[in-house]
């Protein structure tokens, strides 16, 4: 029984330590996206830009990140993408649930072009394509289709404050990343570090 009993532990102890690090990166300053760390008002850390964003009580700053940050023209192997929120720079004025979930939708949305790009890099990586340049213009190209869906979804749902149709954003947003999910990538801190 005592084996059992320690067998259990041990498992446990395991598997919390890989969860905690090999299924994203949450430290001091941004976070990794995952299906499993929801964004949290805590994490929006900076001071309101009241020039720029008068209207808006909150602002989510995320980025489609490249990795590893120093590739070499001949890694086209290794590059990768992934959705980043930095929590020093994203602000809020208020703590409304539901502008919490309008601005983890924005994270949301950012992660489906990160899987939009893995997807290109596959593709690409499958037909032998060499040329790290190329993999850049996708990610380029697939980050400004990015900002311009983010802007759609503010307008359409007027910043969350039209109940409905963010609803429906939420459901829209899920699907995709269902479908996408093939495209997934659990990030670990040395993917950042590198």
């Amino acid at each position: 029984m005592k084996r059992f009993l320690i067998f259990i532990v041990v498992t446990t102890i395991c598997l919390e330590t890989s969860y905690s690090q090999n299924s994203f990166v949450d430290n001091d300053t941004i976070i990794s996206w995952s299906k499993n760390r929801k964004l949290k008002w805590e994490d929006f850390k900076g001071i309101k830009d009241s020039i720029s964003f008068t209207e808006n009580g909150a602002v989510t700053d995320y980025s489609i990140s490249l990795l590893p940050r120093n590739i070499k023209v001949d890694e086209y192997d290794k590059i990768n993408a992934i959705a980043l929120f930095f929590k020093e720079t994203s602000w809020t004025i208020t703590e409304s649930l539901g502008l919490l979930k309008h601005e983890q939708i924005h994270f949301d949305i950012a992660e489906i072009y990160a899987r939009k790009i893995r997807k290109c890099f596959s593709e690409k990586k499958e037909n032998g394509e060499s040329d790290i340049y190329s993999y850049i213009q996708i990610a380029k190209g697939l980050g400004n289709q990015c900002t311009v869906y983010q802007q759609l979804y503010d307008s359409e749902t007027a910043h969350g404050t039209i109940g409905l149709k963010q609803l429906k954003w939420e459901k829209k947003v899920a699907k995709e990343l269902k479908e996408l999910d093939t495209y997934k990538y659990d990030a670990k801190i040395e993917d950042i570090e590198h």
